[in-house]
């Protein structure tokens, strides 16, 4: 049976299961994964766990990490990415 709603209640569940779900919480899960491993490859560095070589492959499982969580949680996997690598980038 289909179930009737009203142009408001549309327009309410496009806003909150669209714009508010996938794609700004999409974006501050990135922005989170992305400042949180710029935080521990600065420490792995620091302490020499891990070459210079390496920081090809920690790219890689970065974008593969973030697309993973961003699947999981039913969000935009590519605004994960996008703020994963955002956050990455900020030297802050």
């Amino acid at each position: 049976m289909l179930m009737r709603k009203s142009t408001g209640g549309i327009i309410k569940d496009w806003f909150l299961g669209t714009i508010l779900w996938q794609c700004a919480l999409g974006l501050l899960v990135g922005l989170v994964l992305g400042h949180l491993a710029n935080r521990a490859l600065r420490i792995a560095e620091r302490r020499k766990w891990i070459d210079p070589a390496s920081f090809l492959s920690f790219y890689l499982l970065l974008a593969l990490l973030s697309v993973g969580v961003g699947a999981s949680l039913g969000l935009d996997d590519f605004l994960v990415a996008f703020g994963a690598g955002t956050g990455f980038a900020w030297d802050g």
